[in-house]
């Protein structure tokens, strides 16, 4: 007759006082499981899920983007506000101008400062909107060019007609210094500037399209340099 002690039965793997390491309820780990906090296995918390592996976007919806209403509601407002650009500081100008022509002095003109201050304002709004869409800055940008080009590649046409279409008894002294203004270059200047700020804003866009997508596809990081490239 055998005299040895009954051995007691193992827990198993599973159980809720099992030892340390060993899976408890619904897939927790260590001594301190809680048999009574069930999670489901596949579930995630809300910060987990939310952001992307390189912490972008914490938010779980992307950046806005910009359908083809709003280019075509960019290409109109590019041309209405830089044609009232365009036309207040030609104004402004030819009033600062027209107080200095044919005298040893210059002579300071609060409207025109002000007209030609406005003026500005308005094309650096042209160019800051093309965060939005950069088809407001490039239309405004060819709209300036075109006039621009216009008056100061062939000054004696344009001006003809501006005085035939615009020029009345009253203000033509006015019409003839905002031409003279215009000949200078000022429109053409400002559509090379607006034209090269749409410009870059497409590319750059373009160019964090291309960025968002390689770490999307590889789940974050920075690029890695081609051979060659510098920094």
């Amino acid at each position: 007759m055998s005299t040895s002690e009954p051995r007691r039965p193992q827990d198993p793997p599973g159980a809720p006082g099992g030892p340390a390491g060993q899976t408890g309820p619904a897939g927790r780990t260590g001594p301190g499981a809680d048999p009574g906090t069930v999670q489901p296995s596949g579930a995630t918390s809300t910060s987990t899920s939310s952001a992307s592996p390189d912490g972008a976007f914490p938010a779980p919806y992307g950046p806005r983007t910009t359908g083809a209403g709003g280019h075509v509601l960019g290409v109109l407002i590019g041309l209405v506000l830089t044609a009232v650009a365009l036309l207040v500081l030609l104004l402004g100008q030819s009033r600062v101008v027209a107080d200095g022509i044919g005298g040893e002095t210059l002579t300071v003109d609060a409207l025109g400062i002000v007209l030609v201050a406005i003026g500005a304002a308005l094309a650096a709004l042209v160019a800051l909107l093309a965060v939005r869409t950069s088809a407001i800055p490039f239309t405004g940008g060819l709209l300036a060019l075109l006039v621009g080009g216009a008056y100061l590649f062939a000054p004696v046409a344009s001006q003809r007609e501006t005085i035939r279409l615009l020029a009345t008894a009253q203000n033509r002294d006015a019409v003839l210094n905002a031409v003279g203004v215009a000949t200078t270059g000022t429109p053409f200047v400002l559509g090379l500037v607006l034209l090269a700020t749409g410009t870059a804003a497409s590319l750059v866009r373009r160019r964090g399209i291309e960025v968002g997508t390689f770490r999307a596809r590889t789940g974050g990081g920075t690029p890695p340099r081609r051979p060659g490239d510098r920094s």
